[in-house]
């Protein structure tokens, strides 16, 4: 029994073909993105459920901060493939170092409370964040 070549095979058009020769080989281009699209999905689904840990631990603000004192905090996030929070990095601050240390504090008490989707789970990964205190 001889192989057939692709082309000799019925119904094989150029991009049915093409297709099929991206999702079964491994490594392809189409798995690199699929498995990035997977990544990202995570990424968004993450950041949604910290978003919602944030809002609960921004009640209390610390002392020197008033409800008429504004800003906005942006920070880089580093979870360890624990799950845990292993460093975070001020990308812009808001000008008031009390605030920035607010929002840092934040962030720590958020993110062990915030799930890890599965697609991200038992790998590093970071994000960026802002948190917007204004009125």
């Amino acid at each position: 029994m001889s192989a057939q070549t692709p082309a000799a095979t019925p119904f094989a058009s150029g991009a049915l073909l093409a297709a099929a020769l991206l999702f079964a080989a491994p490594g392809s281009v189409w798995a690199q993105t699929t498995a990035q699209a997977e990544i990202d999905s995570a990424l968004e689904l993450y950041t949604a459920r910290l978003f919602y840990s944030i809002a609960r631990f921004r009640t209390t603000p610390p002392e020197g901060i008033t409800r008429y004192t504004e800003g906005i905090v942006q920070l880089r996030i580093d979870i360890g493939a624990n799950g845990m929070l292993e460093r975070h990095t001020l990308l812009r601050g808001s000008g008031n170092g009390t605030l920035d240390q607010h929002a840092i504090n934040i962030l720590q008490s958020a993110v062990p409370q915030t799930a890890i989707p599965s697609g991200l789970r038992n790998r590093p990964f970071y994000i960026a964040i802002t948190i917007d205190f204004s009125s």
